[in-house]
């Protein structure tokens, strides 16, 4: 990140995708790559199916406040998110909805467990073309977080393929 910036991501999917794992192996990248981050989970009491939100901010400034109204960067993982966050879809200056691309995961022979990476692959792109953080150090993340984890290597290839997009 060359000059003073803000960006404030929201990612909405449902309970049991992925979404908070995402948001916190984004956020531990970008702090390890020395940006300011916040990172406020938003879920309801159910597990699987409920709504499950992370807003994210990244800054190479002090982040005053970690919540906000109106995200520069809207990930919408589950078609079902969209009502809760459809007041924010005019406002945001950049929508990406990923579930059309849980396709690449068949294509790719991956499990349907791993969109979650594939979605994190997509991201990481938007945020290496901005300059923000390279790819390279979100996939070193990856390996940090999931390393011990059965299906390592599916995650990884997940997130190659969202890289590629």
């Amino acid at each position: 990140m060359k000059e003073e910036a803000t960006i404030k991501i929201l990612i909405a999917g449902e309970g049991g995708q992925g979404v908070q794992s995402l948001a916190y192996i984004l956020t531990r990248a970008l702090f390890k790559a020395g940006l300011e981050v916040s990172f406020v989970p938003n879920y309801g009491l159910e597990q699987r199916g409920g709504m499950s939100l992370a807003y994210i901010q990244v800054s190479n400034k002090k982040i005053v406040y970690p919540r906000f109204n109106r995200p520069d960067l809207l990930i919408l993982m589950a078609e079902s998110a969209r009502p809760r966050v459809a007041k924010l879809i005019s406002q945001t200056q950049q929508v990406l909805e990923t579930e059309p691309h849980k396709e690449l995961l068949k294509e790719n022979k991956l499990p349907a467990h791993t969109y979650n990476m594939l979605t994190l692959g997509i991201l990481a792109k938007i945020l290496a073309d901005k300059k923000i953080i390279k790819t390279e150090e979100i996939r070193n993340e990856i390996k940090s977080k999931l390393g011990k984890k059965l299906g390592l290597e599916d995650n990884l290839k997940a997130f190659e393929v969202g890289t590629g997009f």
